[in-house]
């Protein structure tokens, strides 16, 4: 089991100036989309309009919850009026990035079902990721530095979904926050439906809140970079856990993938030129979503420790082989190399 670790904040205010400029300009940029702003809004609602809530590869929040049964469709008065004072009044230098350091995770590797299992032992790892400095020394422009700055926008964007949790929402349906699901099953064979989640701002692979440095803030962080963006943003971090190789989306929407998936060049282009795009014509990019184009793929419970894939080491929870459920069928939605097979 992992413990939760305080991290050192940097405010982004000491970032050389053109660094500075080009990262505010793409946070301002991503803030004015609707998707943006809806995603926000909801936030300060305290509960996801229904659409959206339904709007996940799997059904986890159960169907009997008031936000499908009272058809919560549309945002609370007030809740809209409440994001647009925070966009007008948003400052860029209220951010400070996490010279994150990972916990200490004991583990070691032996035989499992993926290739590998991971259980307890007596290693320690620890990693260092100071990511001012990193996206500071990059030349802008650069491959490197646009990647770092994907990364930067990524965490900045969670980072303003926790300080909207954290300040409270309307508290027009606190009702709604204790509610738990009747017990349907009644018998011999009766178990209790799983224990609700503490929001309904989840992406279905990143529920660990006891070991996040925010706690369930921290869920609801994860849960706007998928509506926002369109997938939790994750990179390749290499042998030493502090590199930014390559970038990866882990989406929770309905028909798309649950598997991780690498950007294409056209998509990571893209994305790159809507960061610095100076009109509004390119305000429906985002969010970005995985198809058959994305075609490198990993598995979740493979992704930290085979292939290095992630932006914390201690974003997911540790599991032992035994506790992954198999993946009963392989689909072409999640493996589109099957639709090359069949075209064979």
């Amino acid at each position: 089991m992992t413990e939760a670790r305080s991290v050192i904040k940097v405010p982004v205010s000491g970032l050389p100036e053109r660094h500075h400029d080009v990262f505010e300009h793409a946070v301002r940029n991503v803030l004015s989309t609707e998707t943006a702003r809806t995603t926000y809004a909801q936030i300060i609602d305290g509960f996801p309009i229904a659409s959206v809530a339904q709007d996940k590869r799997w059904y986890d929040i159960d169907y009997e919850h008031p936000v499908f049964k009272s058809n919560h469709d549309q945002l609370c008065p007030g809740a809209w009026e409440k994001m647009e004072e925070f966009h007008a009044s948003f400052d860029i230098d209220v951010l400070s990035m996490d010279e994150r350091v990972s916990r200490p995770i004991d583990l070691t590797p032996g035989p499992s079902l993926y290739g590998i299992r991971w259980i307890q032992t007596t290693n320690n790892i620890n990693t260092v990721i100071q990511l001012l400095h990193a996206y500071s020394a990059e030349s802008v422009g650069s491959r490197a530095f646009q990647l770092r700055l994907i990364e930067m926008v990524a965490v900045a964007v969670h980072q303003l979904a926790v300080m909207l949790h954290k300040l409270g929402d309307l508290k027009q349906h606190d009702e709604w926050k204790s509610w738990k699901p009747p017990n349907r099953y009644i018998g011999p064979d009766y178990s209790p439906d799983p224990k609700p989640y503490p929001t309904l701002f989840v992406h279905c692979h990143f529920r660990a809140y006891p070991q996040y440095p925010d706690g369930v803030a921290d869920m609801v962080g994860y849960w706007a970079e998928n509506r926002i963006l369109g997938g939790v943003v994750l990179f390749d971090r290499g042998e030493s856990g502090n590199q930014c190789r390559e970038v990866f989306f882990h989406s929770d929407r309905k028909n798309v993938t649950d598997r991780i998936y690498a950007l294409t060049e056209e998509q990571k282009q893209n994305l790159s030129a809507f960061f610095a795009h100076t009109s509004n014509q390119q305000s429906s990019l985002l969010p970005i979503v995985g198809d058959s184009r994305n075609r490198v793929r990993v598995n979740h419970e493979d992704a930290v420790f085979m292939f290095h894939v992630y932006r914390d080491r201690w974003e997911r929870e540790v599991l032992d082989y035994r506790q992954y459920p198999r993946r009963c069928k392989e689909i072409a939605l999640d493996y589109p190399e099957m639709e090359d097979d069949n075209r064979n």
